[in-house]
């Protein structure tokens, strides 16, 4: 094998590695989602949010907070997984193009 072929193997592979980082992103988002649409239904259902509470052993206002603060925690990671989605798109981008000139 000569190095062309070793970097055009590595820009798929980047390429491939984007791929699956942007639709793991997306399932993420999802899942963040049916989470958001969970809370909402626990925090105005007061009697789901005192059985969640209750399971916890916790106040129910301690709860709407932890779950605030989880959420919020998913989308930070989240948004640190987009950066990095489009960090290794531009890469697979920038070996495309250098591996065809």
């Amino acid at each position: 094998m000569n190095g062309a072929q070793d970097d055009s193997g590595f820009a798929a592979t980047v390429a491939a590695a984007a791929r699956a980082a942007w639709w793991s992103l997306l399932v993420g988002a999802i899942a963040l989602s049916l989470m958001g649409v969970w809370f909402l239904v626990c925090t105005r259902t007061a009697c789901l949010m005192e059985w969640v509470a209750g399971v916890w052993g916790v106040e129910p206002a301690t709860a709407h907070i932890i779950f605030i603060v989880f959420l919020g925690a998913v989308k930070f990671f989240l948004f640190v997984w987009a950066i990095h989605c489009v960090c290794l798109s531009l890469w697979a981008r920038r070996l495309r193009r250098m591996g065809r000139a």
